[in-house]
C-alpha cells in the first residue's frame, strides 16, 4: 500500500507553465536577432504533453495485438560539459550521425566508431561515450544517447537518465502500455522509484518517501519525461563546407571574458562569435546576395599556458616576490595585468610570439588533414594584447622564411653575371692581340731600318719594353727614333696598368659575388634544417 503523500496522488501532473528557454542576451542591438546561447545554458524541456500512444484500455486485458500499440521512443544525444550540472543536447545533425554510428557499432561490436561533430572540432568515442576535443586542450567530457528525462523542484532543465536506466524505464513503460498495468513502480538505484501512474503522469519519487512511519511529506516529486520534445528547438548543425578560416588570439589572462561570479573561456567566446557570425550570413546580404552555402570557422589560439607554464618558470618567480596582502587582487593581476609587462620583456615576448605562430601552423595542418578540399582564405583576428601579438608577428614575417610547397634546391656552381663575364673575356681577349711582335712595333713607328741592329743585340719586344734612353743611345739609335720608341714604352706601360686595374677590379667583383651567393646559399640551407625541424616535432 503507497503512503499518503500531501499534494501528490495517482492524477498528479507535470506543472503545465513551465519555463521556457533562457533569456537571450541583454544589450543587443535592435535590429539584430540575438545571437544563440547554445555555449552557455542547455535548452529547457516544457511540459510533459500526453505520450504518442494509441487509446488504451488500462482495466482490459486479453489479446494484446488488440489493446494497444506505443510508438518508439526517438534518442537523441547530449554531452555533459566540464564544471557543468545540466547536459547540453548536440545539434540534430550531429545527433543522427551519433545514432548512426551507435547502430554501425551494435551490428558490429568490435568496430571502433569516431564521429566528428560541432563542425568538426570535436571527435566523440561512441565506444567509450566521451567527448574529444580536436584543435585545443580540453578534458574529455561524457556522452550520453537519451531517451527518458526527469526534473525536480530545484532543476532548472530536465536531466536524462542514465542509459540503462532508461532502457529499464522503457521496457515498464512498454509492458504498462500493453498489458494496462498501471501504478507499477520501477527500481532505482539508492532506494529511489518511478511510478508510472498513467501514460501522461510518470512520477520519480526519493527514497525517503518510502518511509513506512511518515505518511505525511510536504514533497513533490520530479517529473518524468520520455523522449526528448523539444528537438525542433535545438540547432540544425554546422553541414556547410567551410570556405574561410579564422584564427582568435586573446588577450591578457587565462580568461576571455569576465562576468559576475563567472570567467568565460576563450572556447566559450569563440563559439558565441561563431554562431552570430553565421546568423549574421544567413540574415544580411553580401554585394546584394544572401551567403547560404558556406560557412566561416572560427579557431580559438591560446598562448598564455605556455608563458606560465613550467617551462617558463614565471609563476614561480613572481609569486616569490609576491605580498601576501590582498591575496585575490594580487593573484588576478599575476594572471592578467602582468601579461602586458611580460609581453615588453624580449625574452618572453619572443615565447609568446613563437607559441602563437606554433599553434596557428599546428591548427592550420590539422584543419587542412580533417578538410582536405579546403581552398579558402586563412585570416587573423586579435582581441586586447593578441592584436599587438598578431601585428609584431606579421610585420616581421620574412618571405625567405616561409616553407614553400615544393622544395628547391640550391645551387652549388658559381655563375657570375653577365657583366663580370664579358668585361673578363673582352680583357683576355685585348691583351693577347696586344702583345706584337718587334718587327711589328719598329714597322709601325716608320723604323725598320732598326730591325738588325735589334736583332743583332737579342733584343725581342719584352726587352725593349725594359730598355731606357741611355740604353737605346749606347746601341746607337739616334735621337729621333730614341723619342718614338720611348713614347711607345710609356704609352704601352700605361695601358699594361689599366688592364690591371681593370683585372684587379674584375676579379674583386668576383669574389663579391661569390660571397653573396654564399650568404645566400647558407641561409637557405638554415631555412631547410629549421623547416626540417619543425616537421619532426610536428
Amino acid at each position: 500500500q503507497q503512503p499518503n503523500v500531501k499534494a501528490v496522488s495517482s492524477s498528479w501532473q507535470p506543472p503545465m507553465n513551465p519555463p521556457s528557454f533562457p533569456p537571450t542576451h541583454s544589450g543587443h542591438p535592435s535590429g539584430l536577432p540575438p545571437p544563440p546561447t547554445s555555449s552557455q545554458v542547455p535548452p529547457l524541456f516544457s511540459h510533459a504533453p500526453p505520450t504518442n500512444v494509441a487509446t488504451v484500455n488500462p482495466q482490459s486485458s486479453g489479446n494484446l495485438g488488440m489493446q494497444s500499440s506505443i510508438a518508439p521512443v526517438q534518442p537523441h544525444w547530449f554531452y555533459l560539459r566540464s564544471n557543468e550540472k545540466y547536459w547540453f543536447p548536440f545539434s540534430v545533425l550531429d545527433s543522427s550521425k551519433l545514432e548512426e554510428g551507435y547502430l554501425r557499432r551494435l551490428a558490429d561490436p568490435n568496430l571502433q566508431m569516431i564521429v566528428q561533430t560541432d563542425g568538426g572540432r570535436y571527435d566523440i568515442d561512441i565506444s567509450n561515450r566521451l567527448r574529444t576535443a580536436v584543435y585545443w586542450e580540453e578534458p574529455p567530457s561524457p556522452v550520453r544517447r537519451c531517451t527518458w528525462f526527469y526534473k525536480g523542484d530545484n532543476d532548472q532543465w530536465y536531466v536524462p537518465y542514465q542509459e540503462d536506466l532508461a532502457d529499464k524505464l522503457e521496457q515498464a513503460f512498454s509492458s504498462a502500455i500493453v498489458y494496462g498495468k498501471w501504478n507499477s513502480r520501477v527500481e532505482l538505484p539508492d532506494g529511489e522509484a518511478v511510478i508510472i501512474h498513467s501514460p501522461t503522469s510518470i512520477v520519480h519519487y526519493p527514497s525517503q518517501h518510502f518511509q513506512p512511519l511518515n505518511h505525511e511529506i510536504d514533497y513533490i516529486p520530479k517529473s518524468v519525461l520520455r523522449g526528448f520534445l523539444e528537438r525542433d528547438k535545438v540547432d540544425l548543425g554546422e553541414d556547410r563546407t567551410v570556405d574561410h578560416l579564422v584564427f582568435i588570439v586573446h588577450g591578457i589572462g587565462p580568461f576571455a571574458d569576465v562576468r559576475i561570479n563567472s570567467f568565460r573561456s576563450l572556447v566559450d567566446c569563440v563559439d558565441d562569435f561563431r554562431e552570430v557570425a553565421q546568423l549574421m550570413l544567413k540574415t544580411h546580404k553580401f554585394n546584394g546576395r544572401s551567403i547560404t552555402n558556406s560557412r566561416v570557422e572560427f579557431l580559438p589560439v591560446h598562448w598564455h599556458a605556455a608563458l606560465h607554464g613550467d617551462d617558463t618558470g614565471v609563476d614561480e618567480k613572481v609569486s616569490s616576490i609576491t605580498p601576501h596582502s590582498i591575496s585575490r587582487l594580487r593573484d588576478f593581476t599575476n594572471s592578467t595585468l602582468i601579461d602586458i609587462l611580460f609581453y615588453t620583456s624580449p625574452l618572453y615576448l619572443q615565447t609568446i610570439v613563437n607559441q602563437v605562430s606554433t599553434e596557428m601552423n599546428r591548427m592550420l595542418e590539422i584543419f587542412q588533414k580533417r578538410n582536405p578540399g579546403f581552398a579558402g582564405d586563412v585570416s587573423v583576428m586579435g582581441h586586447s594584447l593578441g592584436s599587438c601579438i598578431l601585428f609584431d608577428l606579421l610585420y616581421h614575417q620574412q618571405k625567405e622564411d616561409v616553407p614553400l610547397p615544393t622544395e628547391v634546391e640550391p645551387t652549388h656552381q658559381f655563375t657570375p653575371p653577365k657583366d663580370l663575364v664579358s668585361e673578363e673575356t673582352s680583357f683576355v681577349e685585348e691583351e693577347e692581340e696586344a702583345i706584337p711582335q718587334l718587327e711589328e712595333v719598329l714597322s709601325k713607328l716608320g723604323l725598320s731600318s732598326l730591325i738588325d741592329t735589334f736583332l743583332k743585340e737579342q733584343v725581342d719586344f719584352d726587352s725593349l719594353l725594359m730598355c731606357s734612353n741611355e740604353d737605346l743611345k749606347e746601341l746607337g739609335v739616334p735621337l729621333g727614333p730614341r723619342k718614338k720608341l720611348n713614347g711607345f714604352i710609356i704609352e704601352w706601360s700605361q695601358k699594361k696598368q689599366k688592364q690591371e686595374e681593370k683585372k684587379t677590379r674584375v676579379k674583386e667583383e668576383r669574389q663579391k659575388y661569390e660571397m653573396e651567393q654564399q650568404r645566400k646559399l647558407e641561409k637557405k640551407t638554415r631555412v631547410k634544417e629549421e623547416r626540417q625541424k619543425y616537421e619532426m616535432e610536428q
